[in-house]
Order: C-alpha cells, then structure tokens, then sequence
C-alpha cells in the first residue's frame, strides 16, 4: 500500500545509532501493517521519539499518495505548537529536501480545518496538525451560520419573507457586530457562499477575507434533513415591532443556536472527504481521579474518538494512535481503541467483518490472559515471605526449586508457569495491532531515592521521620482516619482531607478542610465533601488548631522541609530540579518556601564572601551590586571579555546567534544568584577570576561553561526559527524579583501567586493549570536552558506530551500517586533520547518522599507493587484507595525476572517484516 519514503533518514548526531535504526524499522513496519489492516497503535515508552517516527510516516504516505490529499495528526491543545516546531527538526534533519511537503500551524477550530480542505493544488497543505476537539466543538463561526440561515431560507415562501427580519438582526443572531450593515447581509443572503469574500471585500469596512469564509466541502454537505430543525427554529424569528419583541427575538435566538449546533454536527457527518491518515497523539487519556474512569476522559478527546465511528466515520483510510501508556487500560477500554480502527473508509464489507471476527479473538485471548495473571497475583500474594523468602531471587519459573517450596508457593510458580503461557497466546493475538519497545538498562538510566533516603542514602527503607512539634497534627490525622473506618465511612471522600492533605502540606490540608475540596491535579469542579460531624469533626477540629499560620512554621511541615532542603543541596551543586504535586495549594507553597530558602542560602554566600553582616539584607545587596557593576556594566571592559568568550565557546551558532548567547549568559550572570553560585565571589575579585569560575565546577555539579558549549550545540541543531524563539525568550525573561499583579504585562502569570508573598523569585518558578499556556510554553524553553528558572514546580498539565529534559535530569515526586503510569509519565518529561542525563553519561535520579508510618507510606509500598506487576495484569484498574490495595504492600516483591516473563514483548524484530 505504502512505503518509507526512500530519503527518509532518521538517524541524526541528536540520537544513539541503536534509537535510530529502531525508529526508522518502526516506520518501515507500520507502512508495512497499513497494506492489510485499518489501523494501530504505537505505543513506545515515554521519551523514546514516537513524533520522529509518526513524522515519517506521515511525510511518506503524502508521497506515495501524490499529495493529493492531507494526512492529519490530531493532537492535545497544550502541545498544539509543539508538533509543527518537530516537524520543522524532522524536516530539516531527516529530510535532504522537504520542500515538497507543507504543513499547518496549530488549527484549533474545525472552521479552519475545512477550509484547508478547500485550498488548490498550489496552496494545499499536506500536513495539518489538528487539536483534541476542533472537529467535535460546535463552531460560533458567523459565516457559516449566516450560511445556514441563507440556505434554511430558501424555497419556502413563508421563511424568505423573514430574510428583512434575519439581515436586520443579523448582529445580534450571530453574535458579531460586523453584520450590523442591513444592506451587506441582504447581499449575502442573495448570493452564493462561493462569492461571499468578493463580496465582502467590496462592500465592508471590516477586515478584508483572504479565503472564502464557508468551505465548500461543508456546503456540499448541508440537505434538506439537516435544514429541516433550523427552518422550525426560524418561524420563531418575529418579524414585527411587538410589547415583548426583544424577549421573543432572543428566544428566536436561542432556537436558532441549538439547531444551528445540531446542523453543524450533521453537516459534517455528510462530509463526502477521503483522506489517507489520521495521527491521533496522547491517544490514552485516562484518568486518575481516585478510579480509573475509562478511556478518554479528556472531554474533547472523548468527543473526537465517539466520532470517529460518527460525524468522522469513513473520513480516513487509516489510522495511527499514539500512546506511552497502553497497559493502563484494562481489556475492554484497550479493545475500545483497537474498535475505533472500525471507523476508517472501508474498501469493501468482507474486510470489515475480518476487521470484526480478529478483534474479538483477541479479546478472547487478552480475557483468558488477564484472569491467568490475576490468578497467579492471588497465589503470589498468599506466599509467606518468611517461609518462601527464596521466591524473591527467583531468575525464572523454570528453575524453581519445587520440592523445597511450601505447598502456596507451589502453587504460585504453577500458575506462573499457566499466566506466562496464556500471555504468549496474548502477546501473538495482540502483536499486529500494538507496537511498543521499552528503555533498555533501566538501573543504570534511572536511580531512585525514597522515604529517608532522599536525604540521607543510608537511611534504607524508610519513610521521612515526622518529629517535634509537626507530629501532633499527623497524629490526630490518624486517629481521625481510624474514627472514620470505624463509623463505616470507607468511601475515602472525608478521609482524603487529612489522608493525603495533610501528607502533602499543612496548606493543601487548610485549603480542603475550609473549602470542603482542594484543587487537585487541576481538576476543575473537585468533588466537594460533606461538612464532617461528631467524632472525626472533632479531630479534624483539633488539627485545624495545631496548624501553624506564618511561613517559617508552616515550612517545617515534613515533607515540605524535606523537598526544601533537598532542592537546595542539589542547587548548591549547580542542578536544575523539576518537581511534581498534585494540590495547586502545595504547588504555591513550595514556590514560597523554595524561593525563601534560596534567597536566603545566596544572602548567607554573598555576605561571607563580601564580609557583611548576613542579617542586614540591604547591605548585602549594595555590596553584589558594586561588585556587578565594577566587573559586568554594559561598558565595562568585562562585560565584552564575557560576551566575546561566550562567542567562541558557542562556535557551533551563527553569528547573530553566537551574540545573543553573549548578551543573555552576561544578564544571568549579572543576578545574585550567578554571581554566587558559579563565580569565586570576593570584594576584588577580577575578570580573569570570574572567567575561571565559569570554567569550575561546583561540587557535585558541571561547570558553566560546558552547560552553556552543550546548550549551544542545543540551539544548533534547532531550526533557526525555533533558535531564534528561544534566544529570544531567554532575553526578556525576568531576572528580578517582581510584584505580580493582574495587569503584569509579561511572561511573569498572574496564577503564579502564592498567599503570604507580595514578589515572584525568578529563579523559581510553578507551573500548573490556572498559568496560562503561553507562559508555560516560555517556561519549558527556559527550563531548558542553564538559566532561570533552576527549579520548576510543576503539576499534571506538564506530565504529558512535554519535553523538559535538556537541562535537567533531578525530578522529585512530591505528592505520589495511586497509578504507577501516572509517576512514568512524570518521570518521562526527563527521561527521554537526548536528555541530559544521556548525554552526560550520568543517571536520572528520582526522589520519592514519602512519610513514614502515615498513609503516605502506605501509597508509596502500593504504588512500587502495582509498578511491577501493571505489565503483568495489564490494566490494573486498582487505583483508589480501597479495600483491593490490602496486604498489597507487605507481599513477597515479584522479581524484575519474573515480570520480564510474564509480559509481553511487543517490539519489531526482524522476523516482523
């Protein structure tokens, strides 16, 4: 059906040989898959470059059907920008020569869409990059519901005498003051929508139209079903002065708008469109809301999969869906992507009922799977870790010594051996409709500290010590949580205020407890609990009086001081630190009290090395500044050694790049923070010794200048326009503290407020769902560089589809999760080909704290579990608090050995092709 396209080449200086070649016989095989079936999903480990791949194999099929028509990836709005900018690399690094293939912006309404449906030859676009939802939303676009209207109208006597009534009110119906001219909407009603921008043009004193304002194709697709309702809803427009005209014009109004939406869904259901191939990106979107509620959650990606089997059915030949994370779907919702294939432009029936009779064997064979695994969890979980301890070093099923085991133990390597066989009819039954390869070497990639040991390796399997004064709140939390099981209330809903709350920080807990629900992982609408009664009331009570009010106390809350204190030690050290918390309260909290301890640890560096006192600010302040200003003013000889230095280390630029590297590593080093951490700080400190600063490494850390020679071969390999982006939002990001108000007039959000602070520390900056996009997109570029911010308090609207691995590879999951793939996806934003911690030959390190002896303990030793044995029951959909996770965190760990046999192996070998 369709091939690689020949000078396709992904193998780049960015990717190991061995990345390369795999991305380019995966784009090779699901060409290849595409000749016999409608459809399937790439569902390699997060970071491990499914964009390359779906880019080629995109590019190709625009080859080899003659760029007739456009392929489309639908992709999430918060990478929207994202996917052109990738393509523009691909283009330009895998491609000799793609100027034969154009592609769109983001297209975020499916008005637009339409019309690049309708562009000729010589401006059509080959690839459009559509997001979640365009297609699905209704569209508030004025000229296609004039259109409607015009044509709702027509061959009726009755309704053309209300034409007066429509062009007279056409502002108000349409919600746009630009058809206030009577006389130019009569016109449009008279006229064809093919000749409407001519039309416009002449006659409006509005912005002129550079493309027909209704696609044809969306035109051709309106009869008289679809008409039928509007036209009922327009015998309601009056057409005569009345007492209560205004109210029955805007029930007309009204009518009209719901039918106008329903005609909009109809219309595009009688789309007569063919296109070759539909990309659908993050193609999971479950979840995790205390129960795994099914395969697209997102509302907008819910509504674009409904339609591919409506509005959008046949509009595609085929199709690609893209996802990190396959198995945390249960069998049903993963057989529920799979059936989505169904809505492709089928050749002929008989194909469609194969389509049909292969699906449901392999649901067959993923059930009798799923209950073999879930068998062996039940056996595995009834083995004493005393009396069977030899199973936790088990190489494999086949080497189990028998005689020596209990009789459960027996009993569980027997149901191994059953689980691994029924997994291998799975896995053959599956194999043509996934393809996914996981990250080799996991413990050398990857190191992680939990409990204690975030600060303290030798602390081993221990959770964080809750002591003095902190402890008493933690206390009453559990007695609260054992009142509350007592008196039957096992839902989890009042628990969660001071289960995992109070775990969180003592902010999360005050916001939940005066609010009845804390914003969680930006959820808008939390579910908001009962007012709390008699006992658990009176504990709750209790707590509230214990909570301490001003920053310093509430900063000693123990897991909060232990991501405090561990950001600074890994800023000491000269590293960026990316963290993740589910509360936007604990979000807020952390910027506050990370930013104080910073400001207060460069305070306390500056005043040693400048010999002034520590507890007088001001002072040390004018001392940095006289410093600075000696050795780094705009007209110090300084200043251009610094400039012209940089130059040569970022050799690799041009030239007007090279001087914008020059001018922001001059304004960074300008801030105290520079000053202190990477130069040797001292009342006559010279020029030669700051450069020789820049080249030291901090303990533990890299030295400047090889973070800015590594961030320039960074910048080289970026199109020049994604380099010039860049460079330019690190030239006008902030470098000092600013008051943020709502009328703050740059990159610095509004939503970035916490309680208890009036300024923003720069260098620490937060990212949740109430900052607004564009301000997170110029923080994902800046994170990505050696300058501000150094560390990144991020929540769930940065844990998917983002890249913030070029400068960092420490991330600290400060609130866990339930769901092991939740943390993977966190993990992922660093763990990625090309990240730093690859290049640098070192690991990515995870810290996990956790509270010892808290529910908090209970989530971690869960969570690890049900990490392992995810693959192994594919879909674990245990992810609340509930009875089912009982006993899970004691049981005898299941060997990594054991998982690798007991999961599936779906990657492309040699014997695929």
């Amino acid at each position: 059906m369709w091939t690689l396209s020949p000078d396709i080449d992904l193998s780049n200086d960015n990717l190991p040989t061995a990345d390369s070649t795999r991305q380019q016989k995966t784009a090779e095989e699901i060409l290849r898959r595409f000749a016999n079936q409608p459809g399937l999903v790439l569902a390699d480990e997060v970071g491990m470059g499914k964009t390359f791949v779906a880019l080629a194999v995109a590019a190709s099929v625009v080859r080899a059907t003659g760029h007739r028509h456009p392929v489309v990836v639908m992709v999430p709005p918060s990478v929207a920008e994202k996917w052109p900018r990738e393509w523009n690399v691909f283009a330009e690094k895998c491609l000799p020569d793609a100027s034969d293939i154009r592609v769109s912006g983001a297209i975020r309404h499916g008005i637009e869409f339409l019309k690049l449906l309708d562009d000729p030859p010589e401006r059509r676009r080959h690839i459009i990059f559509l997001t979640h939802g365009a297609l699905t939303r209704t569209t508030n676009d004025p000229f296609v519901r004039l259109a409607l209207l015009r044509r709702a109208g027509r061959r009726r006597a009755e309704l053309q005498r209300r034409r007066p009534a429509i062009a007279r009110h056409a502002s108000f119906l349409l919600s746009d003051k630009r058809f206030r001219d009577e006389a130019l909407v009569t016109r449009l009603l008279e006229t064809p929508e093919s000749n409407w921008m001519d039309l416009w043009n002449k006659h409006s004193g509005a912005a002129p139209l550079d493309d027909d304002p209704v696609p044809a194709a969306f035109v051709d697709a309106i009869d008289n079903d679809i008409l039928e309702p509007l036209r009922d809803a327009l015998t309601l427009l009056p057409m005569k002065q009345s007492i209560n005209f205004d109210d029955r014009l805007s029930g007309a109004k009204k009518a009209l708008t719901t039918a106008m939406r329903g005609a909009w869904a109809d219309g595009l259901r009688q789309l007569d469109v063919t296109l070759p191939l539909l990309v659908l990106d993050e193609a999971h979107h479950v979840k995790n809301d205390n129960a795994t509620s099914g395969l697209f959650a997102n509302e907008e990606a819910q509504g674009d999969a409904e339609a591919l089997r409506g509005p959008l059915g046949g509009m595609f030949e085929r199709m690609l869906f893209l996802t990190a994370t396959p198995f945390q779907l249960g069998n049903h919702e993963l057989l529920s992507v799979l059936r989505r294939f169904d809505g492709i432009r089928w050749p002929n029936p008989i194909d469609r009922v194969a389509f049909e009779d292969s699906i449901s064997e392999l649901g067959d064979a993923l059930d009798t799977a799923r209950s073999a695994a879930q068998r062996f969890e039940q056996r595995w979980t009834a083995i004493d870790p005393v009396q069977d301890s030899s199973l936790k070093s088990l190489s494999s099923f086949d080497n189990a010594d028998i005689e020596s085991l209990s009789r459960s133990a027996r009993a569980a390597v027997t149901s191994g051996i059953d689980a691994r066989k029924a997994k291998d009819c799975a896995a053959e039954a599956l194999r043509p409709w996934v393809i996914r390869h996981l990250k080799s070497n996991d413990t050398e990639r990857r190191r992680y500290r939990a409990g204690a040991a975030v600060l303290d390796s030798r602390a081993g399997d221990l959770g964080l010590p809750i002591d003095g004064a902190a402890a008493l709140p933690f206390l009453l939390a559990g007695r609260a949580d054992a009142v509350a099981r007592l008196s039957g209330d096992s839902t989890g809903s009042t628990r969660s205020l001071f289960s995992y709350g109070i775990a969180s920080s003592f902010e999360a807990y005050r916001r939940t407890r005066s609010n009845g629900a804390a914003d969680i992982d930006d959820v808008e609408g939390a579910k908001r609990t009962a007012p709390t009664t008699g006992p658990v009331k009176w504990y709750l009570d209790r707590i509230e009086q214990q909570l301490p009010d001003n920053p310093e106390s509430l900063a000693r809350h123990p897991k909060i001081a232990a991501t405090v204190e561990l950001t600074l030690r890994l800023w000491d050290e000269g590293h960026k630190v990316l963290i993740f918390c589910f509360y936007r309260e604990t979000g807020r909290a952390l910027r506050l009290h990370i930013a104080r301890a910073l400001q207060k640890r460069i305070t306390e560096r500056a005043a040693g090395a400048l010999f002034v006192d520590a507890t007088d600010p001001t002072a040390v302040g004018e001392a940095v500044n006289r410093l600075r200003n000696r050795l780094l003013r705009s007209d110090s000889s300084g200043n251009k050694r610094i400039r012209d230095t940089v130059e040569e280390w970022a050799d690799l630029l041009d030239k007007e790049s090279r001087y914008q590297l020059g001018e922001v590593v001059v304004r960074f080093l300008r801030t105290d923070s520079f000053l202190v951490r990477f130069t040797p700080i001292s009342p006559s400190m010279t020029v030669e010794e700051l450069m020789k600063g820049l080249e030291t490494a901090p303990p533990g850390g890299i030295p400047l200048r090889k973070r800015i020679e590594s961030f320039a071969e960074f910048l080289s390999k970026r199109t020049p326009e994604d380099r010039e982006r860049i460079l330019n939002i690190l030239l006008t990001t902030r470098t000092g503290d600013i008051t943020v108000d709502e009328s703050a007039d740059d990159e610095i959000d509004p939503a970035e407020h916490s309680p208890l602070h009036t300024t923003v520390a720069p260098n620490v900056r937060l990212a949740n769902g109430e900052v607004a996009q564009k301000t997170r997109q110029r923080l994902m570029a800046s994170f990505n560089s050696p300058f501000f911010p150094d560390v990144l308090i991020a929540s769930s609207v940065m844990s998917e589809g983002v890249d913030l691995h070029v400068a960092c590879r420490h991330v600290i999951h400060h609130d866990l999760d339930w769901n092991p793939a939740t943390l993977e996806q966190r993990t992922g934003r660093l763990d990625r080909l090309g990240s730093a911690a690859q290049l640098a030959g070192e690991p990515l390190i995870v810290y996990e704290p956790y509270l010892g002896g808290t529910h908090d303990e209970r989530m971690y030793r869960v969570v690890k579990d049900r990490d392992r044995w995810f693959g192994v029951v594919m879909g674990d959909t245990r992810t609340a608090d509930n009875a089912e996770t009982g006993g899970v965190e004691t049981r005898v760990p299941l060997p990594l050995s054991l998982v690798r046999e007991l999961t599936m192996d779906l990657a492309v070998t040699e014997s695929s092709h």
